[in-house]
Formats: C-alpha cells, sequence, structure tokens
C-alpha cells in the first residue's frame, strides 16, 4: 500500500470511527442502524461478503461508518484494508476501529454470559495473521492502549460492568479445540476467552496504521459438566444494548 508512511507517524483518514463487525444476521444489522440512524451507502466494495453490507450513520456530530463483513480473518482483514483504501483522508483527526465480535470463555473464568470483555491483546497462531503482521512489521498483538482507556472509562460511567483480558483466536469451531482451551489450558495461559476475527483485526489496523479497539459480548461458557451453555436471547440482547451504549458514549467523549 504505497500510500502508507513512517511506522512512527499517524495515518489519518475521513472515517471519525469505523465500527466493524463479522455479524450479518438482519437482526443485529438492524439494532446497528437503528442506535445510529445509519442509512446505507453506495460506496462499492469488491467484496461480496460486506459489498452490501457498508452503513452511515452519526453520533452528534461524529460520523460512524458501520461494516458488517462475515466471519473469517481474510475476509476481516480485506474488509479494513478494502475501507481504508476508500476513506483515506489525511486531514481527519479522530480516525479509529471498533471491532464489535462475540466470544467463549472457559470454565475457570470468573467471566458470565452476557458480560462484556475489553481486550487488551488478541492472539493468533494463523497464517493468514502472521502475514499481515510480515506486510506491517508489526508483530504487536496489543489494541490501542488510549481506546482501551476510553471504553473503559465509558464503562465506568456509564455503570456498564466491563473486564480486560487477552483473547485466543482460531478460525475454527472444533470441539476437539476449543473444549481442552475451555476446561483447562486456556485460562491456565491467561486467556479469558476464544475468539475467531479479533487478531486479524488488530493485525490490519497496525498495517493502516490506525487506532483499533475490541468489545466482545459473552455469548458461550463450558459448564461443570463439559457442555455449551449459551447465553439466552434476553442476555444477549442486554450486552448488545451495552455494547452500542459503550460505543456512543466513547465517541462523544473523544
Amino acid at each position: 500500500m504505497e500510500c502508507l508512511v513512517q511506522k512512527q507517524e499517524r495515518i489519518y483518514w475521513v472515517i471519525n470511527m469505523l465500527i466493524i463487525s463479522p455479524k450479518t444476521h438482519s437482526k443485529s444489522v438492524k439494532q446497528f442502524v437503528d442506535f445510529f440512524n445509519a442509512k446505507k451507502s453506495d460506496v462499492s466494495f469488491w467484496h461480496s461478503n460486506f459489498k452490501d453490507y457498508h452503513f452511515i450513520g452519526n453520533v452528534g456530530d461524529e460520523t460512524v461508518h458501520l461494516l458488517f463483513c462475515g466471519y473469517g480473518e481474510g475476509t476481516m482483514y480485506h474488509a479494513i484494508v478494502h475501507a481504508y483504501e476508500k476513506f483515506l483522508r489525511k486531514e481527519d483527526k479522530n480516525p479509529g476501529i471498533i471491532y464489535v465480535g462475540a466470544c467463549f470463555v472457559s470454565l475457570l473464568s470468573d467471566t458470565n454470559l452476557g458480560d462484556i470483555v475489553v481486550p487488551m491483546l488478541s492472539h493468533s497462531d494463523s497464517e493468514i495473521v502472521k502475514e499481515i503482521q510480515i506486510k506491517s512489521g508489526n508483530t504487536s498483538e496489543e489494541f490501542d492502549n488510549e481506546l482501551v482507556k476510553s471504553i473503559l472509562s465509558s464503562a465506568t460511567e456509564l455503570s456498564i460492568p466491563a473486564r480486560t483480558g487477552n483473547i485466543f483466536c482460531k478460525e475454527t469451531y472444533d470441539p476437539d479445540f476449543w473444549f481442552p482451551f475451555a476446561k483447562d489450558w486456556g485460562s491456565k495461559q491467561n486467556y479469558v476467552a476464544g475468539e475467531v476475527e479479533s487478531a486479524a483485526c488488530i493485525a490490519a489496523s497496525h498495517l493502516i496504521n490506525v487506532p483499533c479497539v475490541a468489545l466482545l459480548d459473552v455469548k458461550d461458557k463450558v459448564n461443570s459438566d463439559g457442555e455449551y451453555v449459551i447465553a439466552i436471547d434476553e442476555v444477549r440482547g442486554k450486552a448488545f444494548e451495552n455494547m452500542l451504549r459503550l460505543i456512543e458514549k466513547t465517541i462523544k467523549n473523544k
């Protein structure tokens, strides 16, 4: 990407905030769109997963772009880079990416269904993430510290419980991997939860030199019998509402 400059210099773009999510279910999209009073854009995206899922809304005078990209690390990477190419404006002074997803917590974790996790870092062993890191020359797995602090400050102001921690990402739903992770080694290696795309999101954000933060609601947990417990709709609905309120408050506080 020839428009990149020196690594220590931050690129600014016209998006005050890009809110990106793998969620493409019509109910989830409607919640986002209604909350931010967003309208479908006429921007042309080449990728079939998200070419019809870009909306422009606002929080006060601030512009927010909503992009629902579908699942997968590669798709997340392409969505962020393509959005960057479409909206680059060096004069903008408040760029940022907020990734909104869901996570799966371990039996040993004190995190519960419906809780909100604000990751400090997100790790993946995948070749896709490694390739992005090679392109950027940045192997950091940490989210932007200032944005993390801003989200947590908003959570305190709104009295919304939120916890931090480390996330392990893997692009598979194989129970032979996730059950051992949830029952034993995940917590022992200081991971509070498992997820799919957030590591690719942070790697892509480093590539384009734009700060990034993630918000994850706890969708699944393994109980003492080794069974998946899934948050009921009421619990997930409240968690989703809280995440949207946190995003709104954080943007207003910028």
